[in-house]
């Protein structure tokens, strides 16, 4: 562009710029907001991208019938008019969100059966209309700058994703640590009110220019051409597999580490670095070139996944495969791009890729399949894809790099060979029977059994964590087991309680599990659980014992779906259930960390729900994230005694490492032989101290 369109379009940059930045901003933000109304868990980002991916497509819906079908000057009443209503929602909304924030938990608890439902209505309800006209931005500024005679608009298209870039990449750096999360809100807030000034100078100079006769169209100075079928299937194709694979790795990452912006954020930046490149005007590599790198780069990941590895360097590889296949998408994108008259129609196709593959991965897929089949399967129509569009090129590709790097060629082959032997070494030492395997919104269980030399033994595995074992033999089923042995932390606790106190004891726990903590239930104790996953519950009462075995011996087990915080702060309102002498958190050592469970708010209705002599035990064994900071803030922000179990003896009979935190008012309680030797708290590191409006993950990374 030259330096007079620069400077004349310098408005259309930055709105340009602004609107992506705030677009992509407000993603964290209301996520972070919403995340702990659904326990925290992965799947609300997953649905999320669905949300906004959805919404863009709206609006490029909206930006493509307003081009086409109006008048400048009707395009900027109409258009002012809806940002005027988004403005008045967007205030309205943020400045009462806190009072509402009651009846949006009421809501969630009425239809937690349905909770990717209820999370698209309240996202729909909160940032809808602010988001929609967010969205419109980009066509709309684009076809002003083509029609106001600036200009080629596409260099606009790669200075939005710099804008959206620019959003995720402060977020979990400077934003997310430094201000809590009614701070972010408000200056959002103020970001939009920005963003119509700019629009509104931008409309005035659009309008302006328009009608000097001088002034070139640069979108209606290009023939129009019919666009055939053909390219129209083309065009989504490509948008649509990088947007399937965007949240194929996301949830593959996500659930790898914990559902936290940054690692959320991450895939989605390299999402967007792509098209930044692929759609600015230097010159670049042809889509040919990355393909082959995406071939080259996916037959070593399927072989590195075998071997254990480091977690970052997974998380690396997976980026790096992803980061591929975008380029050659993006890439041949770009290249098969229409003509300027063509430019919101083009648009129209790439968002409604971008929609249909979140729609694909977030809510068909979890509906179509009892396990995580998509990721493979993404990754294998990637790679025929790939072939099938570029099935010329890749004779050439082979011509060219034949002489100059063989090599290449021989890494590939290796790496295919190498998979297969070690696919055919290992698939024999599998002994572990899948019995049941069932998946919804909160995630994948497995039930498998395996025979082990004292006998045979069930376990429900969540993705790749323990969350229970039973002993099948008669004479061992009521052993407790995996985290919860008699060695452990709460085992420990367990046997003070039982033998310093013998009245019958009421014990809260959160996170089911097989319900292992059960096995130390005796007659007249009252067990109640809380757990997020309905599928839990079931699988609980149906393929273990623990629970029954409860009943069997005179306690009362009682069992409350929804996300314990809310339950429990629900159940102090209408005072319906008594105090806790014992109250379990074991909702940690999953892959996704339900911040909202650690915060001081939190621990205050916790404390409100134990008796004055009760007990809080944690349990933070995690292979990523060291929670024992977090706890050491709260421990002191409620003057609390404190005790860190590590339990590091035998793992015979299906006993596991553990980690467990005790805190409690009963000073005496920590003082019995079987506590008083352990470890303390005070000599973590300090923290902020977390709380609903803060809370940081990225110091606690191991």
């Amino acid at each position: 562009m030259n330096q007079s369109g620069l400077k004349g379009g310098a408005i259309f940059f930055i709105l340009s710029f602004w609107a992506a930045f705030l677009l992509f901003s407000i993603q964290p933000i209301i996520s972070k907001l919403l995340l702990p109304l659904f326990g925290g868990v992965a799947a609300v980002w997953i649905v999320n991208l669905v949300f906004f991916t959805s919404f863009l497509l709206l609006g490029y819906l909206y930006a493509h019938f307003l081009i086409l079908k109006l008048q400048p000057k009707w395009q900027i009443i109409v258009h002012f008019a809806v940002i005027l209503a988004a403005g008045i929602g967007a205030f309205r909304e943020f400045s009462i969100f806190q009072e509402s924030l009651p009846a949006l938990k009421n809501e969630v608890l009425n239809n937690f059966n349905f909770p990717a439902l209820t999370l698209l209505t309240v996202l729909l309800k909160t940032i809808g209309l602010p988001y929609f006209v967010l969205a419109t931005t980009s066509p709309i500024i684009q076809s002003w700058y083509g029609r106001a005679g600036f200009g080629a608009p596409y260099k606009l298209y790669s200075i939005s994703n710099a804008g959206s870039l620019l959003a995720i990449a402060i977020y979990p750096f400077v934003v997310e640590p430094s201000f809590t999360v009614v701070f972010q809100s408000r200056v959002w807030l103020f970001g939009f009110l920005v963003f119509v000034l700019l629009l509104v100078a931008a409309g005035i100079k659009f309008l302006a220019r328009s009608s000097e006769q001088s002034v070139t169209n640069f979108l209606a100075r290009e023939p129009k051409e019919k666009i055939s079928f053909k390219t129209k299937l083309i065009w989504l194709s490509l948008a649509l597999l990088p947007a399937m694979m965007l949240l194929t790795v996301t949830t593959r990452i996500t659930k790898g580490i914990a559902a936290v912006p940054f690692l959320w954020l991450l895939p989605l930046a390299v999402y967007l670095i792509t098209f930044i490149v692929c759609f600015s005007e230097k010159k670049k590599a042809p889509a040919k070139f990355y393909a082959f790198i995406f071939i080259v780069l996916a037959s070593l990941l399927v072989f590195l996944n075998f071997l254990s590895l480091h977690f970052l360097f997974l998380i690396l590889a997976e980026i790096l495969v992803f980061g591929a296949a975008a380029m050659f998408c993006h890439t041949k994108l770009f290249e098969s791009r229409p003509p300027l008259s063509g430019l919101t129609f083009y648009y129209l196709y790439i968002s409604t890729g971008g929609a249909l593959g979140t729609v694909m991965i977030g809510l068909v897929a979890p509906a179509i399949f009892y396990a995580y089949y998509e990721y493979t399967l993404v990754l294998a129509i990637a790679l025929i894809l790939a072939l099938y569009l570029l099935r010329k090129e890749i004779g050439e590709l082979f011509s060219l790099f034949r002489k100059r790097a063989s090599w290449l060629f021989l890494l590939v082959a290796l790496a295919f060979i190498f998979n297969l032997l070690y696919f055919l070494s290992i698939k024999d030492r599998v002994k572990e029977e899948i019995i049941l395997r069932e998946r919804n919104f909160f995630g994948t269980l497995e039930v498998r059994k395996r025979t082990a030399s004292y006998g045979e033994v069930i376990r429900l595995m969540n993705g790749k964590i323990l969350h229970g074992t039973e002993l099948m033999a008669p004479e061992k089923n009521s052993l407790p087991t995996s985290y919860y042995s008699e060695d452990s932390g709460v085992g420990l606790l367990m046997r003070a309680k039982q033998k310093n106190d013998h009245r019958l004891e009421r014990v809260g726990i959160v996170g089911l599990g097989a319900g292992t903590m059960a096995a130390y239930c005796r007659l007249g104790d009252i067990y109640t659980f809380y757990d997020i996953n309905p599928a839990v519950v079931e699988i609980a009462n149906q393929n273990f014992s623990f629970l029954k075995q409860c009943a069997d011996r005179g306690g009362e087990v009682k069992i409350k779906i929804g996300d314990a915080r809310l339950v429990l702060e629900k159940e102090l309102i209408e005072a319906e259930s008594k105090l806790y002498d014992i109250l379990v958190l074991d909702a940690f050592s999953d892959d996704a960390i339900p911040v909202h469970l650690l915060t001081k708010e939190a621990m205050k209705i916790y404390l409100e729900r134990l008796a004055p002599d009760g007990v809080l035990a944690v349990h933070i064994s995690n292979r990523y994230l060291n929670l024992k900071p977090v706890l050491k803030g709260l421990a002191e922000a409620y003057n609390l005694d404190d005790a860190i179990i590590e339990n590091n003896k035998s793992l015979s009979l299906e006993k596991t490492l553990s980690s467990w935190v005790l805190l409690t008012r009963d000073k005496n309680l920590l003082a019995d032989e079987t506590l008083k030797e352990q470890e303390h708290l005070k000599n973590e590191k300090n923290i902020r101290l977390w709380t609903d409006q803060f809370n940081n993950l990225l110091p606690l990374i191991k």
